[in-house]
């Protein structure tokens, strides 16, 4: 076969090109958002709420028995466990996927969540002793938790960029 050999000569085929994105008109895209907009009303919004109020109520009831170890919640303590509860469901609630999502919306779910520790801790120190170390372990585990989802809202934006 005389072009098994010969490299010289171009390959006959097509090339696709899959970089263009889709053109979308602005009543296109309004509708889109107005779509995204319902969702969340529907679905995120009532799941955010049942984790704020969760929260306080775990802050209430179930945090002041926590192991504390040097102004953190012990190992032997489920904080870790309500911590990535927490994680996974601001991954879902943050909706971090999506091509308009503001920079601040990633510290402002942890700071809802936080607050939500804080006003349970505040709530039980009104009407019990609460342990010393307890609002230091509670903010220690919001920066946590917000060091985690800030990582994880950068590469959302970092690949939705790239692809």
């Amino acid at each position: 076969m005389p072009y098994d050999s010969d490299r010289s000569s171009p390959r006959i085929g097509t090339i696709r090109y899959r970089d263009l994105k889709p053109w979308l008109s602005a009543e296109m895209k309004e509708n889109k958002r107005n779509k995204e907009k319902m969702h969340d009303k529907k679905f995120f919004n009532p799941i955010l709420l049942a984790m704020i109020i969760g929260n306080f109520l775990i802050a209430v009831s179930w945090m002041p028995s926590w192991q504390l170890d040097d102004g953190m919640f012990g190992d032997d303590s489920p904080s870790f466990l309500v911590n990535i509860i927490n994680f996974m469901l601001l991954i879902i609630v943050g909706t971090y996927w999506r091509e308009k999502v503001r920079w601040y919306r990633s510290l402002r779910d942890v700071g809802l969540l936080l607050f939500a520790h804080l006003l349970g801790w505040a709530f039980l120190r009104l009407f019990q002793t609460v342990p010393a170390g307890m609002f230091d372990a509670i903010i220690v585990d919001g920066l946590t938790l917000a060091l985690f989802n800030g990582i994880f809202f950068i590469m959302f934006r970092t690949l939705r960029k790239l692809l």
